[in-house]
């Protein structure tokens, strides 16, 4: 089976591929650039096919486990250790990673105008967001003779996005996704059945507070002697 199967609709105007998970992403033709020239149409076809190879998603998916087991292993005690140093610099090359994923699936995609584009959907959106904050922490860190680069504050703030990636993996697994999903959807029924439980918690409650009227009350305190000091 090819890695990629491209199918263009009677009118030009879109691109239909199906990758290796199954999943049908629609996008415009990489022939129907806005602006048609060669060097356009090459690029973006070069984006579509890159992006629709047989183990992009697989290279992408084994970037975010490493970055996921990076982030676990950094010492939050001494921020300086060598061990920070080197995760940091993996850091770096995880963000370009990243940051070329993003760059080709706009490419490819579009960005927002049309049906199927990059930023119509979510978790598209969430990659982005977690890709620029990331690329914002660097540019922040880096910045030495700046008032702002010295505001480690705000560099921890920046750089905390970062456990958002494994997140990126529920896109790219359609099981993972499906229970995703339903756990969302359920959601609306859970809050019901709570706010049952807080109901029947605060009957119980109110019996409880009449029937013992405070026989079960007791003084935790070491330092009062008394019962009127407690």
């Amino acid at each position: 089976m090819q890695a990629a199967e491209e199918a263009i609709d009677n009118e030009g105007d879109e691109v239909q591929s199906v990758g290796n998970s199954g999943q049908l992403t629609t996008g415009p033709s990489p022939a129907n650039a806005s602006v048609r020239s060669p060097a356009r149409i090459c690029i973006r076809r070069f984006c579509h096919f890159v992006v629709n190879l047989r183990y992009f998603d697989l290279f992408i998916m084994i970037v975010i486990c490493a970055s996921s087991i990076a982030l676990a292993a950094e010492d939050p005690v001494s921020e300086n250790s060598r061990r920070n140093t080197i995760l940091e610099h993996f850091d770096y090359a995880f963000t370009g990673v990243f940051t070329i994923e993003l760059v080709l699936k706009v490419v490819d995609l579009g960005v927002v105008l049309h049906p199927g584009s990059y930023f119509r959907d979510a978790w598209n959106i969430l990659d982005a967001i977690v890709v620029f904050f990331a690329l914002v922490a660097f540019v922040v860190r880096h910045m030495g003779s700046s008032a702002s680069a010295k505001n480690l504050n705000t560099i921890k703030s920046l750089r905390v996005l970062r456990v958002l990636r494994p997140l990126k993996t529920i896109n790219r697994v359609p099981k993972l996704k499906a229970v995703f999903d339903c756990v969302v959807s359920s959601l609306k029924n859970v809050f019901n059945i709570l706010i049952v439980y807080w109901l029947f918690q605060f009957i119980f409650a109110v019996i409880a507070v009449q029937l013992f009227q405070g026989k079960f009350f007791y003084c935790n305190d070491i330092s009062k002697m008394t019962r009127e000091e407690c």
